[in-house]
């Protein structure tokens, strides 16, 4: 069932213009303690992670590792979102981005909300009302930042400026 959520989020992704991912293996966690595990972060709302490694010999990057974790048993809507923004943290480290945590995390949270609009029920639009009045400065925050510019640039734009945003 995880192979057919990740195609349907890739597809959503891919409609944006985010391209080119790879294969990541995903693992499904019991609980949130396994998860903080993984992470070696404490964050009581931490859905999902994504693991990265780069091996850099004489100034090259000769391999890289991605590995992503969510929790188990969570509604499909709520495990696409969570995928989403996951694998735009895989989108982030590929591409060698290196920006400050709240125009990543919101950014990433770009995905989540792409999710939501698209799937549009009930539940996916409760869970998006919850992301605008999230006050977390990274999650909540940095999200309606990198949204305003969304809505100003659109996609296209947006992952052309990406590296520039401060």
């Amino acid at each position: 069932q995880i192979v057919g959520l990740d195609i349907e989020v890739r597809r959503i992704l891919k409609m944006a213009g985010i391209i080119g991912l790879p294969k990541v293996p995903i693992t499904l966690v019991v609980d949130q303690k396994e998860l903080e595990n993984y992470s070696n972060q404490k964050n009581a709302n931490m859905k999902g992670f994504t693991y990265y490694n780069r091996v850099i010999l004489k100034g090259m990057k000769i391999r890289e590792e991605t590995h992503i974790y969510i929790l188990s048993n969570m509604h499909s809507a709520a495990f696409k979102a969570v995928l989403a923004h996951e694998l735009l943290h895989v989108y982030l480290f590929l591409n060698d981005y290196e920006l400050p945590s709240d125009i990543t995390e919101g950014f990433c949270n770009l995905g989540s909300q792409l999710i939501f609009t698209t799937i549009n029920t009930n539940l996916s639009n409760y869970f998006l009302k919850s992301m605008y009045q999230n006050k977390d400065p990274d999650y909540g925050i940095g999200f309606l930042k990198m949204n305003k510019i969304l809505e100003e640039q659109g996609w296209k734009r947006l992952l052309k400026q990406l590296k520039n945003i401060k």
